[in-house]
């Protein structure tokens, strides 16, 4: 998505530059609404010269830090204007040069031994997926200094496209919206050219003529649309859509406290979830999938006892040359001292759940298969201590829009239903 890149960085470029081509009353009003988001622009501001790699995850092939690096770029700021940039298929960057031993799932589902750029966001930390990524591209030849990452999600352009309208261009038959634009692009670029006759070596011309009109519609915007925009960016960021890591420790406090950061709470002293799925041979069918999450809290003598119930719909009605069976390892964190009793729905292999500790957190992690026109229900059930006050921290996985949720909480006698598109904390 070499030229979707440059317009995204257009976008990027409106915020970083501290919105200067915004009027003086809207101005007034975006600083009311974002002065803590507005302060940390203004530290990578204040920066005179710095290069951050920004990672384009395909959310369509959801990983555990929102998507595949189809895509990545150096990007050099000055003064958090942009002086540079260059942007890589990680593919081509990969090709040929050395990487570090893979996680057992990838040998085992991809039947890769190394790991590489495109596949180092593995761990659902972002911080630690980011100095991953920054020691790989070092290994592979990188020569920046590189002083911070910023993982962009491939779900950013719809809400673009939601803001500048739908975009006809001549390379494609249909008009792309919001709703397609995605799907349309993904299967152009892989099947579409060739059902055209058009070579390999221009099969992205749909992509530079989206990116022209996509310049077109921004430069000719209102001050009122160039302000959604923004205010659209930074929302992004809000849902985990966009996040960032910086060396600079004073910028990663700011980062953090807005959130942005898309780390693991490792000091939660409550009840905890994170589900983190990371689609491992499904082709692009995290375009289908749906997500709920049920769960069941009570008190069991000296115990707390829960039951979760992850239910994954692939509303695909048939399978496709993007599409297939989703299959996914899937990594469950719950608090620390949980006791996992049993996990029912998993796919059978031997040690069919691997019980691991990370980030201060229990982790079960397994295989799921989840055919095309079904549903399948996953159930976890564990203990944990006694809490004075119960209380329960969930945090979402970047990479999908978000997830029904429902908390039947019978120590209180309280239930909630939320569509949860951020971190949220229940509290009684």
């Amino acid at each position: 998505m070499k030229f979707l890149a440059k317009h995204i960085f257009k976008i990027i470029a409106l915020i970083l530059g501290g919105l200067a081509l915004l009027g003086i009353v809207i101005m007034v009003i975006f600083w009311s609404k974002y002065r803590s988001e507005l302060d940390l622009i203004q530290s990578i501001r204040a920066q005179k010269e710095s290069t951050y790699l920004v990672l384009f995850q395909n959310t369509l092939e959801l990983r555990p830090t929102g998507g595949y690096i189809g895509n990545f770029a150096e990007l050099t700021l000055e003064n958090g204007k942009i002086k540079d940039y260059t942007i890589y298929n990680t593919n081509v960057f990969d090709y040929g040069k050395p990487g570090i031993e893979a996680p057992e799932p990838y040998k085992r589902m991809l039947g890769i031994q190394e790991m590489q750029l495109r596949d180092a966001n593995w761990a659902p930390n972002f911080p630690t997926t980011a100095q991953q990524i920054v020691d790989l591209y070092k290994l592979e030849g990188g020569t920046k200094d590189i002083a911070g990452v910023i993982a962009v999600n491939a779900s950013v352009l719809p809400e673009i496209i939601k803001i500048t309208g739908p975009v006809s261009i001549d390379s494609m038959e249909e008009e792309l919206n919001s709703e397609n634009i995605l799907l349309a692009l993904q299967y152009e670029l892989n099947f579409g050219f060739l059902e055209k006759g058009i070579s390999r070596d221009a099969r992205k011309e749909p992509i530079k003529d989206l990116a022209f009109e996509l310049d077109n519609k921004i430069s000719k915007s209102s001050i009122f649309t160039l302000y959604l925009l923004g205010e659209m960016l930074l929302q992004q960021a809000d849902q985990k859509q966009i996040i960032l890591w910086s060396k600079d420790s004073n910028v990663q406090v700011k980062i953090a406290k807005l959130g942005w950061d898309g780390s693991i709470n490792i000091d939660a002293q409550r009840d905890y979830l994170k589900v983190v799925d990371a689609n491992l041979g499904a082709l692009k069918t995290d375009y289908y999938m749906k997500r709920a999450i049920k769960k069941n809290v009570r008190e069991c003598e000296d115990k707390i006892c829960s039951t979760i119930t992850i239910t994954y719909n692939n509303t695909a009605t048939n399978s496709s040359p993007l599409n297939t069976d989703y299959k996914s390892y899937t990594r469950v964190f719950l608090p620390r001292d949980a006791f996992v009793n049993t996990v029912i729905g998993v796919e059978k292999r031997p040690n069919e759940v691997d019980y691991t500790t990370a980030y201060n957190k229990k982790v079960a992690g397994f295989e799921i298969k989840v055919p095309f026109n079904s549903s399948k229900d996953i159930v976890i059930d564990y203990t944990m201590p006694k809490l004075d006050k119960y209380g329960l921290d969930i945090q979402k996985q970047s990479g999908i829009e978000g997830f029904d949720f429902t908390l039947d909480n019978q120590i209180d006698d309280k239930q909630i239903n939320e569509f949860i598109q951020t971190d949220k904390n229940f509290d009684n």
